[in-house]
Order: C-alpha cells, then structure tokens, then sequence
C-alpha cells in the first residue's frame, strides 16, 4: 500500500492577455522533461461558449526515485475565455489567442515502503511512526525538498514565461490604447516666478 503526502497544495499561477498555446504547452513539457519527470497526461476537455473557448487540461508528471519513493506533481490548466486575435508586434502582424490562464500545481510524494519489507505490517508500522514523529531519514528529506524545488522552479519559469507576453502585449497594443504622449512641452515645465507689480 503506498503513502501520499501532499507537500504543496494549490500554488496557482494566473494570467491574463494574449499567448500562443503551442508555446504554452511546449514551455511546460520542457520544463517537466528539463527535471527528469515523464509526462502523463490525466484528462483534456474542450468547450465552446459564446464569451470565448474554454479548456481544461490535467497533466501529472511522475518521477520515479527509487523502487520506494516517486514525485508526482498534478498540473490543472484551465484557459478560459480564449478568442483568437491579430497583434502587430515590432512592424509584424502575428496570430495570438487571447483570454485567461490559471496554472495550478500539486506535489505529492509517494512511498511505498510496505512492499520494501516484505509486506511486514510490524516494521511498516515502526518505519512509519519513526519517520513522522521521531526521526525523518536524511535520505527522505533529501527527497521531499529535491520535490518542492522541482515545483518551485516550473512554477517560477511559467510566471517569467507569461511576464514576456506581457512585455510583448504592451508592444501590440492598438493605437487608441496607447497612453498619451503630451504634445505641448511648455504645459509640463513650471513658468518662470513673476513679481506683481
């Protein structure tokens, strides 16, 4: 039987503005892939409304350790209100969607240390009481944070990936959204002091 052990819960990574789904997903499996996980995708649905496409994809990556101990994290991608649109950026017309994206990661770790002792429920029990309350192996500890450092650095790489489209949405931006450059110099420097008569 093996344990899970939720080591981070619902860290969330939220954006809104435009973005190339292709990239989207090919950043994440990069990322997943770049820290030693297999991809396993979970569920993928798709539904059309009239404010825009919405979709939901559930990846969980896995990491196998040892025989006893293995990472997987639970990636929720939920795009909402997604609308195709034409942005100029730097002279060149290119294609984007735009709408809302929440990235959410879980992290769980999973041992199985029953089938380490041969399904001895004494020693399973004494492994499982040391490790919690009395004495967390070294090795074990080593493992967990190897986990939370995985999660924290795909969690961060996917926020400075969004922080680019929002550096190129603020190129696209349509003339009448641009802010408005002063024409009249003369209004933002202060007059020269006069003394009344």
């Amino acid at each position: 039987m093996a344990e899970k052990n939720l080591l981070i819960n619902n860290r969330t990574v939220t954006y809104k503005g435009i973005f190339k789904v292709d990239e989207l997903f090919n950043i994440i499996n990069q990322l997943i892939e770049e820290r030693g996980y297999r991809k396993n995708e979970k569920k993928t649905e798709e539904k059309v409304t009239p404010t825009g496409r919405r979709t939901y994809v559930e990846l969980r990556p896995l990491k196998v350790k040892t025989n006893y101990v293995k990472f997987m994290l639970k990636i929720k991608i939920t795009l909402s209100n997604i609308t195709e649109s034409i942005k100029e950026v730097q002279g060149v017309k290119k294609k984007f969607e735009q709408g809302d994206i929440e990235v959410i990661f879980d992290a769980w770790s999973i041992t199985d240390y029953a089938s380490r002792w041969g399904m001895k429920p004494l020693a399973f029990f004494f492994k499982a009481f040391i490790n919690k309350f009395i004495y967390t192996l070294p090795l074990e500890t080593g493992f967990t944070g190897e986990l939370v450092s995985d999660t924290d650095y795909i969690s961060e790489q996917l926020r400075a990936f969004f922080n680019l489209y929002k550096f190129q949405s603020r190129d696209a931006l349509n003339p009448q959204e641009k802010p408005l450059e002063s024409d009249n110099q003369e209004s933002l420097t202060p007059e020269p002091h006069r003394e009344l008569p």
